[in-house]
């Protein structure tokens, strides 16, 4: 008669402990390659610390006007790498300058965009959102503003990133410069 035997080793527990093991063997041998290999990856990481830069400014750094005109400017980007997307906030005195619209240009950013909150009461036009599913290379717009003067004097309506949509290129943020636009209104027209 055959008699039979009951396993006493626990599966449960056996291979938490086998995993363990295994971690630890690939851990010293990865070590091992990581001295050979450490400046590579230093300096790849040196490059993650040193993302490209961009322009992103108004087609001109100074406008002049009058009270009452309405005017009509682009907002573009420029020395850049291939971008999927980003967004940028607008800041202006909303004594001097009322924003009429923001259009992000569909055209060129044919995916998801938001062309922006715009709050006159706090001179603000928040999250103006671009994409495109391909990438935009080289010089392009972003989007047209068209502001009312409503005051005389010197002004300014600078550009931020926007905090919800970060610039990218080939799936790694992006950290533009950004411009700004000096309103130089007189009165009457």
């Amino acid at each position: 008669m055959k008699k039979e035997y009951k396993s006493k080793i626990n599966l449960k527990k056996l291979v938490p402990v086998v995993v363990m093991c295994m971690a630890s063997i690939l851990n010293v041998a990865c070590k091992s390659s990581d001295s050979a290999s450490s400046n590579q990856i230093q300096s790849a990481s040196t490059l993650k610390e040193q993302p490209a830069s961009v322009n992103v400014a108004f087609e001109t750094s100074e406008i002049y006007g009058s009270v009452g005109e309405v005017i009509e400017i682009s907002l573009n980007m420029k020395d850049l790498p291939t971008i999927e997307g980003g967004g940028i906030s607008l800041s202006y005195d909303p004594s001097k300058i009322s924003v009429k619209s923001v259009s992000v240009d569909t055209e060129i950013w044919g995916f998801v965009n938001r062309n922006g909150e715009i709050n006159n009461s706090l001179g603000k036009v928040n999250d103006i959102l671009f994409s495109s599913y391909e990438g935009v290379l080289g010089e392009s717009s972003i989007a047209t503003i068209i502001f009312d003067i409503i005051n005389p004097g010197d002004s300014e309506i600078a550009v931020q990133e926007s905090a919800i949509n970060p610039f990218a290129s080939d799936g790694e943020v992006v950290y533009p410069r950004f411009g700004s636009l000096k309103v130089i209104a007189k009165s009457g027209v």
